[in-house]
């Protein structure tokens, strides 16, 4: 009985792993390229966690093949680079990237007043604060989607895709 639950854990270890594989590369590299369509990034994000807990799951159910792989030096050699690059990426080296611009950007237009918001999405301000009311938060042209969001308890993603016409 216990073989036979040892097998069953495997098996599923193994295919969610391998189904995680290929949906987080697929998704990597679609994201590499620039063809982040629909939910690819979301997908890739949160189907990440399911890809960690199911190697996890596969590496204890395979354990004895797992310790073998630190018998020999070319595989404790690659373990250990892969290991130093995931430390060296977490920085960007005073390197800009897509997403600290990004990041700069999103918190711009977070704490911009409605009025520029307004102007950067051709549009008035009455139409952005009739969008916001049919969502049932009341603005002013001066508010920022920050106040509106610590004011009204409402997530700043989803107001700035409100105001943007994505809602």
């Amino acid at each position: 009985m216990a073989q036979m639950n040892l097998h069953t854990l495997r098996l599923a270890a193994g295919s969610l792993t391998i189904g995680g594989f290929f949906l987080v590369s697929v998704t990597g590299v679609l994201m590499f390229f620039g063809w982040d369509l629909g939910l690819t990034s979301v997908a890739h994000e949160w189907f990440s966690w399911l890809f960690v807990a199911a190697s996890c799951a596969h590496i204890a159910v395979n354990i004895r093949p797992f310790t073998n792989y630190f018998r020999f030096r070319w595989s404790r050699a690659s373990i250990i680079a892969f290991l130093v690059i995931l430390a060296a990426s977490f920085s960007s080296w005073g390197i800009p990237t897509p997403h600290d611009l990004r990041n700069s950007v999103q918190q711009a237009l977070l704490d911009a007043p409605l009025s520029t918001l307004a102007s950067l999405t051709h549009t008035s301000s009455d139409t952005l604060q009739r969008r916001l009311k049919a969502h049932g938060i009341t603005a002013t042209a001066q508010q920022s989607l920050r106040d509106l969001s610590r004011a009204a308890d409402y997530d700043e993603i989803r107001l700035l895709m409100i105001v943007f016409g994505h809602d």
